[in-house]
């Protein structure tokens, strides 16, 4: 079975590790399995969490379900993001 470590997990649906402490707390994401001390997530577990509509459980307007356009999104979102951010050091 594969893990991520915090990290991973807030890189992986593109937010701050503040914020995946937050969804657990909401019940969003699973609680993490603690090994060798540190906090780990089941990529399974995650992907799970994607199926049953993390964006539909973290937001006011209806979005769609589907985890392949759930994760489309959230990487076109964060390679803006990122590029906006990019621009924004560079003036």
């Amino acid at each position: 079975m594969e893990y991520l470590s915090e990290s991973s997990v807030a890189d992986f649906f593109d937010t701050s590790k503040t914020t995946v402490r937050r969804w657990v707390e909401k019940g969003v994401l699973p609680k993490p399995a603690v090994i060798g001390g540190l906090k780990r997530w089941p990529v399974d577990e995650l992907r799970a969490a994607a199926r049953r509509g993390l964006d539909a459980a973290t937001s006011a307007s209806p979005r769609s379900a589907d985890p392949d356009e759930i994760v489309a999104r959230m990487v076109a979102d964060g390679r803006q993001n990122r590029k906006a951010d990019a621009r924004g050091r560079h003036r």
